[in-house]
């Protein structure tokens, strides 16, 4: 998000999810520099494909995305 004097304007969002967002954190990743978003996700999250379902685990790179919001790009990402 980010102010454009009047409101608040929406820069960037994660892809939609085929499941549910079991947890998500901010943090840095051991070997890489800067902050991420770590998403885990379920998908198949009905209870007959319990067992069945996937588990995925998606991260985002901050500093990036912050720096393609300042140069006008980033409004949505596939990663």
């Amino acid at each position: 998000m980010a102010w454009n004097g009047d409101a608040l304007e929406e820069k960037w969002s994660t892809p939609k999810t085929q499941g549910m967002v079991a947890d998500f954190a901010i943090d840095s990743l051991s070997g890489l520099s800067g902050q991420r978003l770590i998403v885990l996700e379920r998908k198949k999250t009905d209870w007959l494909s319990f067992l069945l379902s996937r588990s995925q685990i998606k991260v985002y790179d901050i500093d990036y995305l912050v720096s393609e919001m300042a140069k006008g790009g980033a409004k949505e990402s596939d990663d």
